[in-house]
């Protein structure tokens, strides 16, 4: 079926670590698309907890997700998966969050190196320093 393979490939992209929310918004919409109710309203709620989060400039404002999940309680009757069908196992689920802790723990050494880095002043100094010592020729500095 062709709406398998797109899932499918659209879930490879967020096991992968793709967190800017455009997969997880069109896994969403071929989700409600094909009427599968519960899978959606499942994983719009791990967004919308916190489970599953995007990059800072990630796309997707929570008032979004939770408008689509209302409008898919309201369609639950015509649904042709069950309750209790989710979309992602628990150790797909495990891998999305094991990635996004690599994520957060490189976003967050980016973050203390530009905190670490020397300041334009010091570089300015050093390149002087290192001026002089060329131009008088007094490389034991």
């Amino acid at each position: 079926m062709e709406t398998d393979k797109e899932i499918t490939a659209i879930k490879h992209h967020i096991l992968k670590g793709h967190n800017t929310g455009l997969y997880h918004r069109k896994l969403a919409v071929v989700l409600e698309r094909n009427k599968r109710y519960y899978a959606a309203i499942h994983f719009c709620k791990l967004i919308v907890k916190g489970v599953i989060v995007f990059c800072a400039n990630g796309m997707g404002r929570s008032e979004d997700w939770y408008k689509r999940i209302e409008r898919m309680v309201r369609r639950i009757s015509k649904a042709k998966d069950r309750q209790g069908d989710t979309i992602f196992s628990e150790k797909e689920l495990g891998e999305i969050l094991r990635i996004q802790d690599e994520i957060k723990k490189e976003e967050l050494e980016r973050k203390r190196a530009f905190e670490n880095r020397p300041t334009m002043k010091e570089s300015e100094e050093e390149m002087l320093e290192d001026f002089k010592r060329v131009l008088y020729g007094n490389f034991n500095s």
